[in-house]
């Protein structure tokens, strides 16, 4: 049952679930991703309820996305940027057929016993 954005269990027991956002952890540098780490770690050390983190990837459909690009190239005017989205819609064409792309998301759920067990 979900009752004020809230998960009850059959056992009674509460579960909150955020959706998180997340960060490109390979891009930041060597000084940044030692904060991240550290914060995080005292994240975790914090937490005095269970938490679980859940990652959800699904296919994603490129080609609403590719279809928009195309309509928008069409009603372009400018010819030095009608060639550059071509271009831009050929690698995004290419880097489909090498791979899936896939959409994923992000969760924190937080475990709440009101039973205290």
């Amino acid at each position: 049952e979900i009752r004020e954005d809230t998960v009850i269990l059959k056992n009674g027991s509460l579960r909150a679930v955020l959706l998180a956002s997340s960060i490109n952890f390979s891009l930041k540098s060597e000084e940044e991703q030692t904060a991240i780490i550290s914060a995080y770690a005292q994240f975790l050390n914090t937490l005095e309820l269970p938490v679980q983190i859940v990652i959800q990837s699904r296919p994603f459909d490129i080609k609403p996305y590719l279809s928009r690009l195309e309509r928008l190239r069409e009603e372009q005017t400018n010819e030095l940027l009608k060639a550059q989205m071509a271009d831009y819609i050929d690698f995004v064409k290419e880097l489909v057929e090498m791979g899936e792309i896939m959409s994923k998301k992000f969760y924190v759920a937080v475990g709440y016993n009101p039973a205290g067990d």
